[in-house]
């Protein structure tokens, strides 16, 4: 009896694969004890055999948990008419199933302080670790502050002022990307609300002395303003 062997690569769905056994015998019939649905060695799937020695083995289910590049293997012994034993090998090749990342968003509003926050990833992943690339101190997308991460998915983000400039009611974003250990990227993003920063104006004074016309005199107001156009009513 020839050992049956096939090779298959793990898919998003519970593979199946079939043959025939072949035997031959001087003596005896050429036929096999049949196989219902008997669990392989290590209870991947079943195999199912007819007496002529045609087989099927199905997976239980897809083995997302299968890491990519590792062979994972099940077995079943078959047995002739006469006593005598062989095999039937599936092995299976794990392929990598992308993590499921949940991007991380959160919403500030512009104070007169540096704002910073903070969060953890939500990650799951079947056939890899959980961890992510560390970041440290890496500039956002637009640079308004810093992204840190640790491998455990811990983030934080620092702005690199009080973002006085943002102007009021305008959302302004930073967002940096992420990686886990089997490669799946998702993003941190953090937006912030401009709020009005007053104006700062100079009072302006001047003193006149009395003569015999009407007075006049003129001036310039000095104003500053981060977020606003440093213009009056007129």
């Amino acid at each position: 009896i020839t050992p049956a062997t096939t090779t298959l690569t793990e898919t998003n769905a519970a593979l199946t694969t079939s043959g025939t056994m072949v035997i031959t015998d001087v003596d005896s019939a050429t036929t096999f004890t049949a196989l219902t649905a008997v669990a392989g060695s290590n209870s991947y799937g079943t195999f199912s055999m007819t007496t002529a020695g045609v087989w099927t083995y199905t997976a239980n289910n897809a083995q997302n948990q299968f890491a990519a590049g590792t062979t994972y293997t099940d077995a079943v012994n078959v047995t002739s008419a006469d006593g005598t034993t062989s095999s039937i090998t599936v092995s299976i090749v794990g392929t990598n199933d992308a993590a499921t990342i949940t991007p991380a968003t959160t919403t500030l509003t512009e104070t007169n302080a540096a704002l910073t926050t903070s969060g953890t990833m939500v990650i799951t992943d079947v056939d890899s670790a959980t961890t992510f690339t560390a970041l440290t101190a890496v500039a956002g997308s637009n640079s308004y502050g810093t992204f840190s991460m640790t491998t455990a998915g811990v983030w934080t983000y620092t702005a690199n002022n009080a973002q006085n400039q943002f102007a009021a009611g305008t959302t302004y974003t930073d967002a940096v990307n992420v990686t886990s250990a089997d490669g799946t990227t998702s993003s941190i993003t953090v937006s912030i609300v401009g709020t009005n920063d007053a104006a700062t104006i100079t009072p302006a004074t001047t003193t006149l002395t009395e003569t015999n016309a009407a007075l006049t005199t003129g001036g310039t107001m000095v104003i500053s303003d981060v977020d606003s156009a440093s213009t009056f009513t007129a």
